[in-house]
C-alpha cells in the first residue's frame, strides 16, 4: 500500500487547506517542533481510514479557532495494483466516498467504509469512536505517539490476519482436533493437579490430606508409646537419686560450713577497722610533723635573709651616690649643646630665605609659561565653536528618522518579494501586436508589445474575432495582489512622511547626516582637548594665573636680601646634628636623674624593710617562740615512730586473717545449701507427677490405638499412590500432546520467526528470541539470560516494538495483504548507537514498504538520504492555531 497524496482541511491544528503530495515509495520524513501539527496529520490519516464518517467522537477534530469548520480528509493511495481515492467529511455535511481506478468503481457512505475495512483488513465500530481492537493491520503498523513500546495489544487485535498470512506462507495449520484432545486431557489432569504449579487438588488432594493426617496420627501414637517407656525408665532413675539425697542430707553440712566462715569474716572486718583508725592517726601526725619542719626551715631562712638584705642596701646606696656626680656632668654638657643649637638655627634661617627667593622666581617663570599656553588654547577654542555651529546646523537640515528608514527598507524588501511571487504565481499574458492592432483586456487597451499579470478573471476583446475569457487557476494571486497594494500604499505614505522620493534618496541623506555627526563629534573632541572644562573655565583660569603672577612678584619683593651664599642643605644638616647632640645629652641627663632617683628610693625601701625584719625576728619573744616550735617538732617525730610500729603490727595480723578467709565463701555455701534443699524438694514433686501420668496413660489402651492407626495409614497410602499414578500419567500425556502441537506451531510460525530474527539481529547481533501463542515476543535471550519484554527498559521495548512491526509488515506483504508504516515520534527513547542500527533496519524495511515518519528531532534524521519536509512550510497556506 502506497499513499500518493493527502489533503487535510479544517482538521485539529490546521484551519484551512493543507496538501501533501509527491510521497515516495520508501521513507518520507516530516519534521517540526512541538505543536507544529505532526500528530494532527497522523491523526487525520488514521481518521480517514479507521473512523466512521458519522461518528460524533470526531468533534475534537474541529479547530478551536474555527468552531463552524467542517473537517475533511482526502487520501489517494495504491494497493494490489489498483489506485484509490478516499474522501471523508466529518461533523457537518458528513460524507464518505471511495473511488477505484479513477471512478471505474464508486462506493459511498457505509458501503465505502465496508469496502475500505475489507480491503485494508480492519473492522469498523458499530457506533462511537474506533478503539484499538478495531485497528486490525493498520492498528498494528501505525504507531501513535508514545505507543511504540506496546506491541502485544495491537498484535493481538491483528492476530487473525497474522495467522492467515502464516497459514498461506507455511502451507499448513494447527488442527482444531488437537486442541480439543489437549483440552480434554487437560481437564482430566486439572481434576487432580492445579493448573499453575501442578499441585494435588480435588480427590487427589483429599486423599493426600487423609493420608497425611493418618501418618501424623500414627507418628503421634508412636511418639506417645516411646515417651511412655522413656518416662518409666526416668521414674526409676529419679527415685534412686531422691533416696540417695535423703540419706546424705548434704544441705545441712553446707549450712554448718557457712556459719564457721561467717565467724572468721567478722574477725577480719574488726582487724581492718582498727588498722584504718591507726593509719588515719599516723597520717595526721605525719602532716603535723611536716608543717613543724617547714616552720623551722622558714625561721632559719628569715635569719639568713637579714644579712643578705643589709648587703644589698649598702650596694644600692653606693651606686646612688656615684650616679649623682654623673648627673652634674651631663647637665653642664646639655647647656653647652643648647648654645651651639641656637647658632646653627640662625645660620639655617638665613640660608632658607635665599633658597626661597630662588624658588619663587622659578615658580613665576612657570606660571608665565602656563598662562601663555592657556591664552593660545582660548583662541583655538573660539575658532572651533564657530565651526561646530556651522556643522550642527547642516546636520539638523539633513536629519532623517533611522526607525522610519528601517521600516522603509523592510517594506521595500516585502514589495520586491511580493512582486516576485506575483510574477511566479499570477497568470502572465505576453503580447506582440502589429502597429495598427489594438486589443482590450477588460477596460485596459493593449497595443505594441509587453506583458500583463492577471490577478483574477478577465475578458480579452479581439476586434473582428470575439472575446476570450481568461480564468486563472487556483492560486494565491488575489491574496498576493492585496498584500502588494497594501505594502505599496504603506511605502508611499512613509516616503511622504520622511520627505524623500525614494529609498536611495533616504539612504543618501542618512549617510550625509552620519558624516556630519562624525564631524561634529570630532570638533567636540578637539574642543574638549583645548578646554576640558569649558571656555568660561579656561578664561577664569587665565585670570587666576595673572593674579598668581602678581602675588609671586610681591612675595619676591618682600624677601630680605641674602648676605651669604650658604647652602641651605648644609645649614639644615648642621642644625640637625646640633639638635641630635642636644637631644642625646638631654636623654642621658634625664636617664641618669631617673636612675639616681630610683636607686635612692630603692636604698630607702631596703633600709625600712631591714629595720622591720629586725624588729620582728631579733627579739626575746621571737626567740622563745622558736624554741617552743623546736620542742613540738621533736615530740611529733617521736610519736610518728610509735604509730608506725602499731600500724605495721595490725596490718600483719589482718593479712594473716585475710589469707584464711574468703569473703564470699559464707554466702556461696548458704546458696549451695538452699539449692540442694530445693532440688531435693523438686525431685520429690516430679516423681509424684510422673508416677500419676504413667498410671493414667496405662489405662487408655495406647497399644490398641497404635495398631489401628497403622492399618488405616497403610490403606490410605495405597489410595494416594493410585491417584498419584493417574495424575502423573495425565501430566505426561498432556506434555506429549503440547510438544507435538508446539512443533506444528513452530513450523507455522517459521516465516514470522525468520523475519523477526532478520531485523532483531541488526539491533541485538547475538540475541535469540521466542514467540508466544499470540505471535508476539515472549522472551529475548542475551548473554545466556532470557528476559521477558516487561523486564526490559522502556527504550528497549520501544525498539523491539518497532522491529516487530517491520517483521509483521514483511509477513503481511508476502501474503498479499496491504501494508503501510506510520511512525509518530517512535524512536525518542533510543541512544545514538542503537538509533543508527534502527535506521539500518528501517532502510531495509523501506525497500518493501512505504514509511511515514513524524519527528520533532530533525537532527536525529540528518544522515538519512531522504530529504525531510518541515511541517511549517507545508502549512504555509493555512492558518495554524497558536
Amino acid at each position: 500500500m502506497k499513499l500518493r497524496r493527502i489533503v487535510i482541511e479544517d482538521f485539529r491544528k490546521f484551519s484551512g487547506r493543507l496538501e501533501i503530495d509527491g510521497l515516495q515509495d520508501g521513507i518520507n520524513i516530516f519534521t517540526g517542533p512541538n505543536e507544529a501539527g505532526k500528530t494532527s496529520i497522523a491523526s487525520a490519516i488514521r481518521a480517514v481510514f479507521l473512523e466512521r464518517y458519522r461518528s460524533k467522537s470526531m468533534a475534537g477534530a474541529v479547530p478551536w479557532q474555527s468552531p463552524a469548520a467542517r473537517p475533511q480528509v482526502l487520501v489517494e493511495f495504491e494497493t494490489g495494483g489498483r489506485s484509490y481515492r478516499l474522501r471523508k467529511r466529518f461533523i457537518k455535511g458528513q460524507e464518505c466516498e471511495l473511488l477505484v481506478d479513477g471512478g471505474l468503481q464508486k462506493f459511498q457512505g457505509d458501503g465505502a467504509e465496508e469496502a475500505l475495512s475489507s480491503l485494508l483488513r480492519f473492522s469498523m465500530p458499530a457506533r462511537g469512536a474506533s478503539t484499538p481492537e478495531h485497528g486490525g493491520i493498520p492498528g498494528l503498523l501505525w504507531i501513535a505517539q508514545g505507543q511504540g513500546h506496546d506491541l502485544a495489544s495491537p498484535a493481538g487485535h491483528a492476530a487473525a490476519h497474522l495467522r492467515q498470512a502464516l497459514s498461506e506462507l507455511a502451507g499448513g495449520q494447527v488442527e482444531q482436533g488437537e486442541d480439543v484432545l489437549i483440552a480434554s486431557v487437560q481437564k482430566e489432569m486439572h481434576k487432580l493437579l492445579t493448573p499453575r504449579n501442578a499441585q494435588p487438588t480435588g480427590e487427589y488432594a483429599q486423599a493426600e490430606a487423609d493420608w497425611q493426617a493418618a501418618c501424623e496420627r500414627l507418628q503421634t501414637l508412636e511418639k506417645l508409646q516411646g515417651a511412655f517407656a522413656a518416662d518409666a525408665e526416668r521414674l526409676a532413675r529419679m527415685q534412686e537419686e531422691c533416696d540417695q539425697a535423703a540419706r546424705r542430707r548434704q544441705w545441712e553440712v553446707l549450712a554448718a560450713r557457712a556459719e564457721q566462715a561467717r565467724r572468721k569474716l567478722a574477725a577480719l572486718h574488726a582487724a581492718r577497722e582498727l588498722l584504718a583508725q591507726l593509719e588515719r592517726l599516723h597520717a595526721a601526725n605525719r602532716e603535723r610533723s611536716r608543717l613543724l619542719q617547714e616552720r623551722e626551715q622558714q625561721a632559719q631562712q628569715d635569719m639568713a635573709a637579714l644579712d643578705t638584705l643589709e648587703q644589698n642596701r649598702a650596694a644600692v646606696q653606693q651606686s646612688a651616690e656615684a650616679l649623682l656626680a654623673r648627673c652634674r656632668e651631663l647637665a653642664q654638657a646639655e647647656e653647652q649643646s643648647l648654645a651651639a643649637l641656637g647658632q646653627a638655627r640662625a645660620a639655617a634661617q638665613a640660608a632658607m630665605a635665599a633658597a626661597q627667593a630662588r624658588q619663587l622666581r622659578e615658580q613665576r617663570a612657570l606660571e608665565q609659561e602656563q598662562l601663555e599656553r592657556r591664552r593660545q588654547a582660548l583662541q583655538a577654542t573660539q575658532q572651533l565653536r564657530a565651526q561646530l555651529a556651522t556643522a550642527t546646523a547642516a546636520a539638523a537640515a539633513s536629519a532623517i528618522g533611522a526607525d522610519g528608514l528601517r521600516t522603509l527598507r523592510a517594506l521595500d524588501a516585502e514589495v520586491a518579494t511580493l512582486q516576485a511571487k506575483m510574477e511566479a504565481t499570477c497568470t502572465r499574458i505576453e503580447y506582440r501586436l502589429s502597429p495598427q492592432a489594438t486589443l482590450m483586456l477588460g477596460d485596459a487597451p493593449l497595443s505594441g508589445s509587453g506583458h500583463r499579470l492577471l490577478e483574477h478573471d478577465a475578458t480579452l476583446l479581439i476586434p473582428g474575432v470575439g472575446e476570450l475569457r481568461i480564468i486563472p487557476g487556483a492560486s494565491e494571486a488575489s491574496g498576493l495582489a492585496s498584500a502588494l497594494r497594501d505594502r505599496l500604499a504603506k511605502r508611499d505614505a512613509l516616503l511622504r512622511q520622511l520627505g524623500i522620493a525614494s529609498l536611495a534618496e533616504g539612504e543618501a541623506r542618512l549617510a550625509e547626516h552620519q558624516a556630519l555627526r562624525r564631524e561634529i563629534e570630532s570638533l567636540e573632541k578637539q574642543q574638549r582637548i583645548h578646554a576640558p572644562e569649558g571656555v568660561q573655565a579656561l578664561a577664569d583660569a587665565i585670570a587666576a594665573g595673572e593674579a598668581r603672577l602678581q602675588a609671586l612678584q610681591a612675595r619676591i619683593d618682600a624677601l630680605p636680601a641674602a648676605e651669604t651664599a650658604c647652602d641651605p642643605a648644609a645649614a639644615n644638616e648642621a642644625v640637625t646634628a646640633a639638635e641630635t647632640r642636644h637631644r642625646a645629652y638631654q636623654q642621658q641627663a634625664r636617664a641618669a636623674r631617673d636612675e639616681q632617683l630610683a636607686l635612692s628610693a630603692r636604698a630607702a625601701s631596703l633600709a625600712e624593710d631591714l629595720q622591720s625584719r629586725r624588729q620582728r625576728l631579733d627579739t626575746d619573744e621571737a626567740r622563745e617562740r622558736r624554741a617552743a616550735a623546736q620542742r613540738e617538732l621533736a615530740e611529733a617525730l617521736a610519736q610518728d615512730g610509735l604509730l608506725a610500729a602499731q600500724v605495721q603490727e595490725i596490718r600483719n595480723e589482718a593479712a594473716q586473717l585475710a589469707a584464711d578467709v574468703d569473703e564470699d565463701e559464707a554466702d556461696s555455701l548458704m546458696r549451695a545449701a538452699d539449692n540442694q534443699r530445693q532440688a531435693h524438694a523438686r525431685l520429690q514433686s516430679e516423681i509424684v507427677a510422673l508416677r500419676a501420668r504413667l498410671e493414667q496413660q496405662g489405662a487408655t489402651g495406647l497399644g490398641e490405638q497404635l495398631a489401628e492407626a497403622s492399618a488405616q495409614a497403610e490403606q490410605l497410602g495405597r489410595r494416594r499412590a493410585e491417584l498419584a499414578h493417574r495424575a502423573r500419567g495425565l501430566a505426561r500425556l498432556h506434555a506429549v500432546l503440547i510438544e507435538e502441537r508446539d512443533k506444528a506451531v513452530q513450523k507455522l510460525q517459521a516465516p514470522l520467526v525468520s523475519r523477526m530474527e532478520h531485523y532483531f539481529r541488526k539491533l541485538f547481533p547475538q540475541a535469540g528470541l521466542a514467540l508466544g501463542e499470540q505471535l508476539t515476543l515472549s522472551s529475548l535471550l542475551r548473554d545466556g539470560t532470557a528476559a521477558e519484554p516487561e523486564q526490559l527498559s522502556f527504550g528497549t521495548r520501544e525498539q523491539i516494538g518497532l522491529l516487530g512491526r517491520f517483521a509483521y509488515a514483511d509477513l503481511l506483504r508476502e501474503a498479499g495483504m496491504p501494508t503501510l508504516l506510520i511512525l509518530d515520534d517512535a524512536v525518542v527513547h533510543t541512544d545514538a548507537e542503537r538509533r543508527a542500527r534502527i535506521k539500518r533496519a528501517l532502510r531495509d524495511a523501506a525497500r518493501r514498504h512505504q514509511v511515514l515518519i513524524f519527528t520533532c528531532h530533525p537532527e536525529d534524521w540528518d544522515d538519512m538520504p531522504e530529504l525531510a519536509r518541515d511541517i511549517r512550510t507545508l502549512g504555509a497556506g493555512c492558518g495554524e492555531s497558536a
